[in-house]
């Protein structure tokens, strides 16, 4: 199974990238590490319940080595410290996005 992953699974940076261009200004985008796709569905509801219009929810596959700096990285970043604070400015695959990265248990 591992052996044909990267060649078969939408890559998330890729997809993201793409979803980013292909959107006018307003949007937003929530990305979840594998353990939390557990809780999409109620996440999903309630952001529908505060009027949030969801246009894609949807698993894609981690940059490899599965951790976040390779993910930050194929999205345009120098490191996964960049991810927070909005400390890449523009200098990546989504432009005109602020970041916020949070590590909650």
């Amino acid at each position: 199974m591992w052996s044909g992953y990267e060649a078969s699974v939408p890559r998330t940076a890729q997809a993201l990238g793409d979803w980013w261009v292909s959107r006018s200004p307003g949007r937003a985008v929530l990305i979840l590490d594998a353990l939390s796709l557990r809780e999409a569905p109620w996440i999903l509801h309630q952001a529908e319940l505060r009027g949030c219009s969801i246009q894609q929810a949807r698993p894609t596959g981690a940059e490899l080595p599965p951790n976040t700096t390779p993910f930050a990285k194929a999205l345009g970043f120098a490191q996964r410290s960049a991810l927070g604070n909005n400390g890449a400015g523009n200098a990546h695959k989504l432009p005109g996005a602020r970041t916020k990265s949070v590590d909650i248990a």
